[in-house]
């Protein structure tokens, strides 16, 4: 197991990942990070993967649909999307998934969580935990 938070509020841009700079559960030797990133690397294995964080509108931004994603190699997953609407700015929301993902023996993928929505989004304590399962 290990898990990255986020200590500081971020904005998030639109095809941006969210950043990740501090290891509260040191990771095990099949996941990689480096803080202030992104970006973790994960290697051969099946993994549960948590993520939450506390989202709003940045000031200015006009209401729309604020979308983040756990995305494997640059691409969104499907069931790791999140999606909610803020009314106004100020409005803040709790989003969060848990999915499981599986990386071929021997291969690496990339994971981040990102913002495929098209409207900035403000992001504080982002918290992602991955657990390595035993096949």
């Amino acid at each position: 197991m290990a898990e990255w938070i986020s200590t500081i509020a971020q904005t998030v841009d639109a095809n941006a990942n969210i950043l990740f700079n501090e290891n509260v559960v040191p990771p095990c030797p099949k996941v990689r990070h480096r803080n202030f990133s992104g970006v973790f690397t994960i290697k051969g294995g099946r993994y549960l993967v948590s993520f939450g964080a506390n989202v709003s509108l940045p000031a200015g931004e006009t209401p729309a649909p604020l979308t983040l994603a756990l995305s494997l190699n640059g691409e969104p997953l499907q069931n790791g999307e999140m999606t909610v609407t803020p009314a106004a700015v100020g409005d803040v929301f709790n989003i969060s998934r848990f999915i499981e993902i599986d990386v071929p023996c021997n291969c690496c993928y990339t994971l981040s969580v990102r913002n495929i929505g098209t409207t900035p989004v403000t992001v504080e304590g982002a918290n992602i935990i991955t657990i390595k399962e035993d096949k």
